[in-house]
C-alpha cells in the first residue's frame, strides 16, 4: 500500500512533464520499489524522471542516459518512405572534435519519428543538407548553424530503390508547413 501510495504521489509531482514525450519509454511494467523507483530494461528511474501518460508510467530515459532517436524499430530501415525489415546492423557515425569509435550501447535509441508538424529529410548528399550526430546525441547540420535536440530529429539508414543504404536523418518542423511544400509521411 504505502509503495502505490508513493508512486502516485512521485507521479503526481512529476505531472509537469520533467522531460519532452518524445524522449520517454514506457516503464509501467518495470520493478517498482518503495521510495518511488522503478527500475525498467536496467536503467533506474527515480520519482524525478517518471511521468504518467494515459495511464501509463513513462521514464525520462534521455535524463539518465545519452539518447538518439531511430526512426524505425530495431531490425527495419527505411525503404523508401517506409519501415522495412532489414539484417543490416545499425550503428551511426558519432562525431566530438572528430569522427569517433563509439560501441553500440554508446546511445539509447528510442524508436520514433513522430514529429507534431512533419518531417524533412536531409539529404546527405547535398552539401546544405551536410549533418553530424554529436557524442550527447544533438544533431549538428553546418548549414543552417543550427544543433538540434533527439526529439527534434530521428536517424536510420534509408534505401531509396536499388541503390546502397546510407545514414540520413528526418527533422521535425517547428512550425505549420507552408501549403506550397511538398513533404512526405514517413513511418512503418
Amino acid at each position: 500500500m504505502n509503495r502505490v501510495l508513493l508512486l502516485l504521489i512521485s507521479i503526481f509531482a512529476s505531472s509537469v512533464s520533467p522531460c519532452p514525450l518524445p524522449l520517454t519509454v514506457d516503464i509501467s511494467n518495470g520493478e517498482h520499489f518503495d521510495n518511488g523507483t522503478i527500475v525498467s530494461g536496467g536503467i533506474s528511474y527515480g520519482p524525478n524522471f517518471q511521468m504518467l501518460v494515459d495511464g501509463k508510467v513513462r521514464g525520462c530515459v534521455c535524463d539518465i542516459r545519452r539518447c538518439v532517436r531511430k526512426c524505425c524499430p530495431v531490425g527495419r530501415l527505411m525503404f523508401g518512405t517506409r519501415c522495412q525489415e532489414s539484417d543490416i546492423s545499425f550503428a551511426p557515425l558519432v562525431y566530438g572534435d572528430h569522427l569517433l569509435n563509439v560501441t553500440n550501447d554508446h546511445f539509447y535509441y528510442i524508436e520514433s519519428n513522430e514529429c507534431p508538424m512533419g518531417l524533412y529529410k536531409l539529404e546527405p548528399n547535398e552539401p546544405e543538407d551536410e549533418f553530424f550526430i554529436q557524442e550527447d546525441g544533438r544533431l549538428y547540420v553546418p548549414s543552417q548553424k543550427a544543433f538540434f535536440n533527439p526529439e527534434d530529429y530521428c536517424t536510420d539508414f534509408f534505401i531509396d530503390g536499388e541503390g546502397p543504404h546510407y545514414l540520413s536523418v528526418l527533422v521535425c518542423f517547428k512550425e505549420d508547413v507552408d501549403p506550397d511544400t511538398t513533404t512526405y509521411a514517413y513511418g512503418n
